[in-house]
């Protein structure tokens, strides 16, 4: 397999993966809102939020040394890791436990002990996942991942009509996770099959874990605790529901370009290069006819879910807008991944961390949820910026490129908009798509070549 088909196929079957099991997830919280109360809602969502927040911390960056180690010692780091993160997780269950009861009260016990069983299914799916994707097997990950995302919805409209409320919530979702780890475990244990636990090994493994934990923590802080932290801001729901819709529809559109950098990473060490040229252009010429679309008719795509949302059409083009440099930050902190270079992930995870929570105090007091927005898009342009220093000027020309295909699709969508929004539409998702072809950000033939590697 080529450099190209690599990052190609695995980031399309990840891609597909993002959207299904998102989609997914909305039609499963849909379903909730039908057949049970707000208050068992509540109860549930609070305690799978606290499981993914804890198990994402507990992760300890190790997704990435994953990534990058399981081709070279597949057994050995099956078993260090999984060891280390099950050995984690049930140190950390009773804390975990004393802290969901203390939200709600005893009446939680029930729903905590399921929740605490929830939390260890999900540290073997990141073990797994990870290995799975580690050798390219980005389609099996979306076999079971969807499948059991989809089984989740049939099984909780059962268990909510029977009146389980959030203990149906909770127990169909653990179905879920035992459906994806039981699948995930078995290949991963007939393709690298399980080693003696290697303490060195897992020394190392952790050494690349730390060092992409900031980075990930502030992508944690981004794309989630941003919700919450504007909620601290304003006391505004109706704001903060908002914002959490654009923001969904922001991490939707960015999706494809992170999918093509995570690939970039296991396809970089099967093949010992550098996988990350491939992975930025497809990732910003794939993409930017699309943001192109949403900068030039923003109330258009969000009178599709409520015209209640058209007031932060702003706010969709700076979170769109922050999609470019964004790719750019993920590449580099795969091309450093690759590299070995552990100081400088630190730095590129701290610099945007702090560059996020330092804008978003200044602005969102005063412009609420573009505001925030406005931080997110702040944070990815410095730490975007600063990974022109590793990315090379190879990273250059795509990015002014990209640029400029959004620039005339979102231009002439804009200038015809008084026309028809629909008309606009069409225009600039034409005019952005034949500039990337104009421009040579993929050729026919590469086009070609990418049909040919989903298949």
């Amino acid at each position: 397999m080529t450099e190209f088909e690599g990052v190609v196929k695995g980031g399309f079957w990840l891609f597909l993966d993002y959207v299904v099991v998102n989609v997914a997830g909305w039609l499963f919280w849909l379903l909730a809102t039908y057949f049970t109360t707000t208050i068992e809602i509540g109860y549930a969502s609070t305690i799978l939020r606290l499981v993914i927040l804890v198990v994402s911390f507990m992760g300890l960056g190790l997704d990435y040394a994953l990534l990058k180690e399981t081709k070279k010692a597949g057994a050995n780091v099956f078993s260090s890791v999984l060891a280390f993160e099950s050995f984690l997780l049930i140190i950390v269950s009773p804390f975990v436990f004393i802290i969901g009861i203390s939200l709600y009260g005893a009446n939680l016990n029930l729903l905590m002990a399921l929740g605490i069983a929830l939390m260890l299914a999900n540290g073997l799916q990141l073990v797994s996942w990870n290995i799975a994707l580690g050798l390219l097997e980005s389609r099996v990950v979306f076999k079971y991942d969807s499948f059991a995302a989809l089984l989740r919805l049939p099984l909780v409209l059962l268990l909510l009509t029977q009146g389980w409320g959030a203990l149906g919530l909770i127990a169909a979702t653990i179905i879920q996770q035992i459906i994806t780890v039981a699948g995930l475990m078995l290949f991963c244990y007939r393709k690298v099959g399980l080693g003696l636990i290697d303490l060195k090994r897992l020394k190392n493994l952790l050494k690349t874990g730390l060092s992409n934990f900031l980075g990930k923590i502030s992508r944690i802080t981004i794309n989630n605790l941003s919700v919450v932290l504007l909620a601290a801001a304003t006391s505004d729901p109706s704001t903060v529901g908002i914002f959490s819709i654009v923001m969904a529809m922001s991490l939707l559109l960015g999706s494809l370009a992170s999918s093509f950098a995570t690939m970039a990473l296991p396809t970089s060490a099967i093949q010992n290069s550098d996988a990350t040229d491939i992975s930025l252009r497809l990732g910003l010429f794939l993409t930017a006819p699309l943001i192109a679309v949403l900068a030039a008719t923003p109330k258009l795509i969000l009178s599709l879910v409520g015209k209640a949302y058209t007031t932060a059409s702003t706010s969709l083009v700076v979170l769109a807008l922050s999609t470019i440099p964004t790719a750019l930050v993920l590449n580099a902190i795969t091309k450093l991944n690759h590299k070995g270079m552990h100081k400088q992930l630190i730095f590129i995870g701290a610099l945007q961390l702090a560059t996020f929570l330092a804008t978003f105090s200044i602005t969102t007091p005063i412009y609420q949820e573009f505001g925030a927005a406005l931080a997110i898009l702040l944070s990815s342009a410095v730490a975007g910026a600063f990974s022109f220093r590793w990315l090379g000027k190879t990273a250059i020309k795509p990015t002014i490129f990209s640029l400029a295909v959004v620039a005339i699709g979102w231009i002439t969508g804009t200038l015809l908009i008084r026309f028809s929004p629909y008309f606009a539409f069409a225009t600039a998702l034409t005019t952005s798509t034949f500039m990337v072809f104009a421009l040579r950000g993929i050729t026919a033939k590469e086009l070609k070549q990418i049909l040919k590697s989903i298949k």
